[in-house]
């Protein structure tokens, strides 16, 4: 999860990132723009759809 945070612009200590991301999963937060350009930008060089 910390490669996944970071390659998505999550940073901080393990525990702020893994509290984010958990976050982010269901629902309480958003992903912030910049981490969904990155996001799609992560799925694009990997050949997968981002199924929007």
């Amino acid at each position: 999860m910390q490669d996944f945070a970071e390659a998505i612009g999550y940073a901080g200590n393990p525990n702020t990132r893994h509290k984010t991301i958990w976050e982010i999963e269901n629902g309480e937060k958003s992903l912030r723009p910049d981490a969904v350009r990155a996001l799609r930008a992560l799925l694009a060089d990997r050949s997968i759809d981002d199924m929007e």
